[in-house]
């Protein structure tokens, strides 16, 4: 061996020691704080934290679920009236939908609890510090996202099918449900997609409204890591991820058979 050779092969040596001296230096600190004795634990402890979330969670995406099936139902009749029932009123109403997105979340939570902080009128009910505060503030917030690749699907659609149906008698009603539902679906579908990816990890408005029994994925992730529960926060992390890039691909397969400006990331 020259003596070249040699010199290399012990700044290799010396490289690849370092490496693994602070790797055994990481490893025993994380496992020396979590109290774990050998690496056998760890996969107990990564399947308990799934198991943990699945059994004590699995409930929190109800209001991202509700969500999505609200605003569905309120976006396709109310982008008709936008887009071929044009009025002032209507433009106002246009406008009115974009300003609780504009805003910032914390704003629109402290705007909520003002308005709720007493019981309803005549009804005499309170919705705050419960879960339906959290999901009026949701409906306001993400209405616009729903509206608009619905709204981009009614421009492309030839109208002469839903005047035809009211020549032959069909009212408003019915022309929605035969006619218009079955051409605007898949804008919707991309839509309540875009709604879900948003607000499933939705913190800046939770923030502020959840409640013991009122949490959402988002406040649930935030107290994990705050509260030094790392096992929990990347599981749930992991979940969460997993999650969005699932509803992604699926956008990404169905982007062909959506219309041109639905989905607001594709050309």
């Amino acid at each position: 061996m020259t003596p070249s050779e040699f010199v290399q092969q012990l700044v290799n040596a010396l490289s690849l020691g370092s490496i693994y001296a602070l790797l055994a230096l990481g490893l025993s600190m994380v496992y020396g704080v979590m109290g774990m004795l050998n690496f056998a634990y760890g996969e107990l402890v990564t399947i308990t934290g799934y198991a943990m979330l699945a059994a004590t969670y699995l409930g929190a995406p109800f209001v991202v679920v509700a969500l999505v099936g609200i605003l569905a139902a309120i976006a396709i009749p109310l982008a008709y009236f936008v887009v071929w029932r044009r009025s002032r009123l209507l433009r106002v109403v246009n406008l009115v939908t974009e300003i609780p997105y504009a805003v910032p979340g914390v704003v629109l939570a402290i705007a909520a609890i003002l308005l709720f902080l007493k019981p309803l009128p005549l009804v005499g009910i309170s919705i705050y510090n419960t879960i339906w505060i959290i999901l009026f503030c949701y409906l306001a917030r993400f209405l616009v996202l729903g509206l608009r690749p619905v709204a981009s699907g009614y421009h492309q659609l030839d109208r002469t099918l839903e005047e035809a149906s009211q020549i032959a008698g069909a009212r408003l009603l019915r022309r929605l449900r035969t006619v218009i539902v079955p051409l605007v679906a898949p804008a919707a579908t991309a839509g309540a997609l875009l709604i879900f990816l948003t607000a499933f990890n939705e913190l800046t408005l939770s923030a502020l409204l959840w409640s013991s029994g009122a949490e959402t994925l988002g406040v649930v992730f935030f107290s994990f890591q705050q509260g030094g529960d790392s096992t929990y926060a990347a599981a749930l992390g992991v979940l969460t991820v997993v999650v969005s890039i699932g509803l992604m691909l699926s956008t990404l397969f169905a982007a062909g058979r959506l219309p041109s400006g639905v989905l607001p990331w594709r050309d």
